[in-house]
């Protein structure tokens, strides 16, 4: 077979594609099949309200003609080939290893190293990402205006499938080391509270780790989620407090060989991204308990927010080939 000619794309067009995504969302983390169903309940929903009998014969449908699940998440350690029973060079090891641009290491060159990084926020939000360093940091507040909102910021790798090496089909193992920490933290007016915006319900937090890959599509020069499930999702921390509720809480943890690990299949001479990101994810039902609306409050009078940081020191892709 004729070796495909590959088209070169520019590192700044795929910055461009970069700066046009958007962050992960729950869609992701489905299959086709559970993807079409969702998207034909909530038609359903929308058109007729909750019919039982209707929703009953969609959920049928789905679990007749759903394929078996593979398992793609959860623990165990990265494939290493050093303990293969052949001996393997080390430099073969550590083709699969990604490093942020300022790390010192001659083994790892220039194209294996974090290649962007991207921050979203929301109006009650801040975050910050660095591919030099592979530090992510989100912070969230509770915004009394929206129900939920979240902060993100994440980095990226990118490569090239060639077909020399990757076949006509592959399955790609993408494990990132992740060492994360959080805090939140409740310091708001009780006179506020109570007496001026007369607030009641609750507030949850969601700190989550994602991991996510895309397809650069040479036809619109942007990148396309991967064939579902394109990304998978690892909530590191949650909490829930009442909204009067004073002081803080704290944790951290590490998500290391493969506690964080996604795959999906690639086809050759394709390039894809893949990204790992901190979602810090705040929702609420607050209310004014007169039925008014809730008032602005001065500085100082409500604070309730999240913080939630991760170093990200390296990050692995492995990959076996299917289809030659």
């Amino acid at each position: 077979m004729p070796r495909l000619k590959r088209r070169q794309i520019s590192d700044a067009v795929v910055r461009r594609a970069l700066t046009r995504l958007e962050p992960p969302t729950d869609t992701m983390l489905l299959d086709a099949e559970t993807i079409k169903v969702s998207r034909k309940l909530d038609a359903l929903l929308k058109r007729r309200g909750y019919d039982s009998r209707a929703i009953q014969h969609l959920l049928d449908e789905f679990a007749s003609s759903s394929p078996p699940a593979m398992h793609t998440l959860g623990g165990g350690g990265f494939g290493f080939p050093l303990f293969d029973r052949k001996p393997v060079a080390l430099f073969k090891i550590l083709e699969g290893l990604y490093l942020p641009t300022d790390t010192d290491s001659w083994l790892v060159p220039s194209e294996r190293r974090y290649f962007d990084n991207q921050t979203r926020t929301g109006t009650a939000g801040s975050a910050s990402a660095y591919k030099n360093n592979g530090k992510l940091t989100t912070i969230q507040s509770v915004n009394l205006t929206a129900k939920q909102e979240s902060a993100w910021a994440g980095v990226y790798i990118k490569f090239y499938t060639d077909p020399a090496d990757y076949g006509q089909v592959s399955r790609i193992t993408f494990e990132p080391n992740i060492d994360w920490t959080y805090r939140e933290w409740q310091d708001s007016n009780a006179v506020w509270l109570d007496s001026v915006a007369h607030l009641d319900g609750t507030v949850r937090v969601s700190a989550r780790v994602w991991l996510a890959a895309y397809e650069f599509n040479i036809a619109t020069n942007k990148f396309d989620p991967v064939l579902p499930p394109s990304a998978a999702m690892f909530e590191v921390y949650s909490s829930s407090w009442y909204v009067t509720q004073l002081g803080s809480a704290a944790g951290s943890g590490s998500l290391h060989n493969g506690a964080a690990r996604f795959k999906f299949i690639a086809s050759p001479s394709r390039t894809y991204a893949l990204g790992a990101l901190l979602e810090l994810k705040v929702s609420h039902n607050l209310q004014n308990t007169t039925n008014a609306p809730i008032p602005v409050p001065p500085p100082g009078a409500f604070l309730q927010y999240a913080l939630f940081k991760s170093d990200v020191p390296e990050m692995w892709v492995s990959y076996e080939v299917l289809a030659k």
